[in-house]
């Protein structure tokens, strides 16, 4: 398998293209906790996640703001090497994980001769974006249940649930939890507990389980 056969970028690339991906990627392991690139860092690569999970994130004053969760197949830290070639955010493995990936140089030269494979990376970035604006959007303007809510409905659906149980197949301790929802680990946990309560939620041991999507996805609709 090779880092085309995991995403929808590179669709329409000639067999020149191909080959001259398969020479130039890499295949790496990582272990849980590891850092892949820091913010500040030159972006030379472009990544893909195969196995495991991945978090982004932007370190602040007091705490860290996890910015996005990787979905498995999705490629990251490469639209930073079409500005000014600088990280924003830092990425750490969550898990032990498996990545590929490409340098940039070759991944721009593809782009500069294929229309179709541009265009692929254009619409990817104007999704990222889209999808950046309507969460900057509930971070600010909704409640602190409604932030919670919405960022236990990403997280499901960013890496699914085991079966019919509703266990989230990502296990995140509760101050990454909070550093998604933008909150503090105290209030996160206060919530957690009133929304265990109310039915909404509950645990088994670190994994988190949606006992009630629908009334979850209605608290976060509710702000």
């Amino acid at each position: 398998m090779h880092i085309f056969d995991y995403t929808a970028l590179f669709e329409g690339i000639t067999v020149p293209q191909r080959q001259t991906v398969v020479m130039n990627e890499k295949v790496c392991t990582v272990a849980k906790g590891e850092t892949i690139f820091k913010e500040g860092d030159r972006a030379r690569d472009m990544f893909c996640l195969v196995e495991g999970r991945m978090k982004l994130f932007k370190a602040g004053m007091d705490r860290t703001q996890i910015v996005r969760l990787v979905r498995l197949n999705e490629c990251f830290g490469y639209p930073q090497s079409f500005t000014d070639g600088l990280h924003r955010l830092t990425a750490v493995a969550m898990t032990d994980a498996t990545l590929m990936k490409v340098p940039m140089n070759v991944v721009k030269k593809i782009i500069a001769e294929n229309g179709r494979v541009g265009m692929n990376f254009a619409r990817e970035l104007a999704g990222r974006l889209g999808a950046i604006d309507d969460r900057l959007v509930n971070l600010t303007q909704k409640h602190v249940r409604g932030r919670l809510a919405e960022a236990l409905l990403i997280i499901a659906d960013t890496y699914g649930k085991e079966g019919e149980s509703g266990v989230v197949d990502c296990v995140m301790s509760r101050e990454e939890i909070a550093s998604f929802a933008n909150m503090t680990t105290a209030t996160a946990i206060r919530t957690l507990a009133t929304f265990k309560e109310e039915g909404v939620v509950d645990f088994a041991g670190k994994s988190l389980i949606l006992t009630n999507e629908a009334k979850l996805k209605k608290i976060s609709d509710l702000g």
